[in-house]
């Protein structure tokens, strides 16, 4: 049995993962008075408008460095609608801030959010995501790309429950930053129910092709399920591949968890002409 974590409905403007890791920060942000939350991105990075989004909601002024020339599109529009500022740099400079800010700190009155919401609160967040399914499932898969949410997923396992991760960028190093994360905030030995595949990122960040396009159509034609070509829709495909080549036919229940991201398929169909939804 495959089940789908459904938690792109949790809000429509903050969903998925992204409000796993920023529900810690800005209870943090709240209770000690801190009224400007900035965080760090690409231009289509799909933290930067889901922290825009809660800013608004809880009254907190947003920043965002973002990394490349000053642009337009739906994510950056969407941004500055939300009254978030905008900070545009070199991706030079945006290494160079991005190396020290691997963890929150606090500046005067400005919570700094790293990229990716990968630090000691988002990863809190996201244990949330396994304490919530009522079922008994033998694994859970999850996409990544910091791999904080999936440590924090690795942390509320059982010991009989595996994390199948799904790395969407290339480069074989999510394993160890789960590793990494895991045990700097958690403070032990990172356990071994966990395996990272990594071959479904399909060539690397926002890489892309017309199956993976086309299974993300057909999901949704068949499931009513919208995916989007960065995280979940990579994800479920390398689910589906392996199902289909019996990597789990010794498991019972199998949990997906759906990422959200969705607000990014109207810049990738701008960016790249092709329709995914």
């Amino acid at each position: 049995n495959l089940y789908l974590k459904r938690d792109d409905l949790i809000h429509k403007d903050v969903s998925g993962n992204k409000w796993r890791k920023l529900k810690e920060h800005i209870k943090f942000a709240v209770e000690n008075n801190i009224d400007t939350i900035e965080t760090f991105g690409g231009a289509y990075a799909n933290l930067l408008p889901s922290v825009a989004a809660t800013g608004k909601i809880f009254g907190v002024k947003t920043i965002a460095t973002i990394r490349g020339e000053e642009v337009s599109n739906p994510t950056i529009d969407y941004c500055r609608e939300l009254g978030m500022e905008l900070r545009f740099v070199s991706r030079t400079k945006f290494k160079e801030i991005a190396r020290d800010l691997r963890e929150v700190v606090i500046k005067g009155n400005t919570l700094i959010v790293p990229e990716g919401g990968a630090s000691k609160y988002g990863v809190l967040g996201c244990e949330d995501i396994v304490n919530e399914i009522e079922i008994d499932f033998d694994v859970i898969t999850v996409d990544a790309g910091t791999g904080a949410t999936a440590a924090g997923m690795l942390r509320a396992l059982k010991e009989n429950q595996k994390l199948v991760v799904f790395p969407v960028l290339k480069g074989n190093f999510i394993k160890a930053e789960i590793k990494r994360l895991y045990e700097d905030i958690y403070k032990e030995t990172c356990p071994g129910n966990y395996q990272v595949i990594e071959d479904y990122h399909f060539g690397g960040f926002v890489k892309w092709n017309m199956e993976l396009i086309e299974f993300i159509r057909s999901f949704r034609l068949n499931y009513g399920v919208q995916l989007d070509p960065i995280y979940t829709g990579k994800q479920l495909y390398g689910v589906c591949d392996l199902i289909e080549k019996g990597y789990f036919s010794a498991m019972k229940n199998i949990v997906s968890v759906h990422t959200g991201g969705l607000q990014g398929i109207a810049g990738f169909e701008q960016r790249f002409k092709v329709k995914c939804s």
